[in-house]
């Protein structure tokens, strides 16, 4: 996913830049469902923002490791990102090595601490391995020099006394400061630390995670140990609720918990939605004239909220599956003849026009994609989305969502019946295409027919779109 649709990506890249702008924003949640476009969406956001320095690591190569090793590996992952940004050079190189030498008092084993903590971040270490050969060959004469291994330490000691900043006990925990201080120096405004992918760490390997990088928060000050100006960790904020609540029970406070991460309440990245709130602004610009008359209308024109709730539901899903291009649907935006059948088929087009809103939804689909329609809407059934992850509101009762959507192709099937006031509070049953629907019909204030829907109990989107492809399927004789 490119940043290349701008009447939906506009609104989240601005909400996001003002969250990463906060001056008090410095532990960022970056929260999205599983599949959402996460990593996509910050990598091309940064990558067109040459005022910040990025660093990414995905802290799920470090869950097979105690915590004291994943402190370490932390580090070193830190570590190679600053040398494939040119900021660790060959001479830091040779301080790290005698650095891990002096405290491991044998050459062999600190190459070989070395080269773990390396691999063990997951990322390829071939080039750093070429360099740190080179380092002991360059410096074999002094390890050679150093036969007590109680004077290595002495003298790596009096090497560390000469920076002031350096901490023993924390030494490249200091030298990782010095390099982003150096890097900021340079030109960068900002060094951003991006911890990926924590929603594919299991449940009991995530919390020691959490633990882990909230350690490296100063209580006092709430700034990261490293020298990072803003540290973005990336999950879903929703599932990591659920772990917590099965794992530590519902009474505990989840919010406290994970406030270890964020300074302030978590980014919500969610494109599906986002996309429902903007498909409005986006189909607004389509409009269709009659051929014998310079008569346009609109296909949300006069129509109710449930209709525009349903179209929105059936053009996310095609977009979302792949079946629709957002850029075509963009593009087609402007006055588009009627291309209806001129022969004895004009009343029943009449009829499709004034009752059925499902008509102008496929009119519209079938003059973007005419090819291939049906087998599209086929293909929305092999991977459902969601309906309650498109509404603008949260906590709305999903069965009554679906049941609110299956109003408008039910109209299609049923619109002698929903004239009938007899049938006002029955429940009947339906066949369509081999598949049995159960239908209630009930009045519905400022409407001259009855209303009928699947009763919320019993719909979900899997019907709603077999109406909708089979209702499609019978318009398509009148359509050019």
């Amino acid at each position: 996913m490119k940043l290349k649709e701008p009447l939906v990506y506009k609104n989240l890249e601005s909400k996001f830049e003002n969250c990463l702008e906060d001056p008090s924003n410095s532990q960022i949640l970056f929260s999205g469902p599983f599949g959402s476009g996460k990593t996509t969406f910050l990598k091309t956001y940064f990558e067109t923002r040459n005022q910040y320095n990025v660093f990414r690591i995905f802290p799920v190569n470090y869950v097979l490791h105690d915590n004291s090793d994943i402190f370490e590996i932390l580090k070193y992952d830190i570590i190679l990102e600053l040398i494939n940004k040119k900021a660790f050079s060959e001479p830091d190189i040779d301080k790290l090595t005698k650095y891990v030498y002096s405290i491991s008092q044998s050459i062999d084993q600190a190459l070989g601490k070395m080269i773990n903590l390396f691999s063990d971040t997951g990322k390829s270490v071939v080039e750093v391995a070429e360099v740190m050969e080179k380092s002991l060959v360059k410096n074999q004469s002094d390890y050679a020099a150093l036969s007590n291994p109680l004077l290595s330490v002495q003298t790596f000691l009096n090497t560390i006394k000469k920076y002031k900043k350096y901490a023993y006990n924390d030494y490249i925990t200091s030298v990782i400061q010095e390099k982003l201080l150096l890097l900021t120096k340079e030109g960068k405004t900002k060094n951003v630390l991006i911890v990926d992918d924590m929603d594919r760490i299991d449940p009991d390997h995530l919390f020691r995670i959490i633990s882990i990088f909230s350690s490296h928060i100063d209580i006092d000050t709430q700034t990261n140990k490293f020298g990072f100006d803003k540290i973005i960790f990336v999950g879903d904020n929703e599932n990591f609720r659920s772990m917590f609540f099965h794992r530590y029970g519902i009474l505990n406070n989840y919010n406290a918990y994970i406030s270890k991460l964020c300074s302030k309440s978590p980014f919500n990245f969610d494109p599906d939605r986002e996309l429902y709130t903007q498909i409005l602004e986006i189909v607004s610009g389509i409009k269709f004239r009659y051929l014998d008359s310079a008569k346009e209308f609109h296909i949300y024109e006069n129509k109710s909220a449930s209709v525009a709730r349903y179209y929105n539901y059936i053009l996310c899903a095609m977009i979302k599956s792949g079946a629709l291009s957002l850029r075509e649907l963009i593009k087609y935006q402007g006055v588009h003849p009627l291309l209806i059948r001129n022969d004895e088929h004009v009343a029943a087009f009449n009829d499709f026009i004034d009752q059925f809103s499902i008509f102008n939804l496929a009119m519209l689909l079938n003059q973007i994609i005419p090819a291939g329609l049906s087998h599209a809407l086929q293909g929305l059934l092999e991977n459902t989305l969601n309906a309650d992850k498109i509404v603008k509101n949260g906590g709305i009762d999903k069965g009554a969502l679906n049941s609110d959507l299956s109003i408008i192709p039910l109209e299609f099937y049923l619109v002698e019946e929903s004239n009938d006031e007899a049938n006002n509070g029955a429940t009947k049953s339906i066949n369509i295409s081999g598949e049995k629907f159960s239908v209630t019909f009930s009045r519905i204030d400022r409407q001259d027919r009855l209303a009928m829907k699947i009763p919320k109990e019993n719909a979900n989107e899997r019907q709603i779109i077999v109406l909708t492809m089979e209702a499609i399927k019978k318009m398509q004789p009148y359509l050019l």
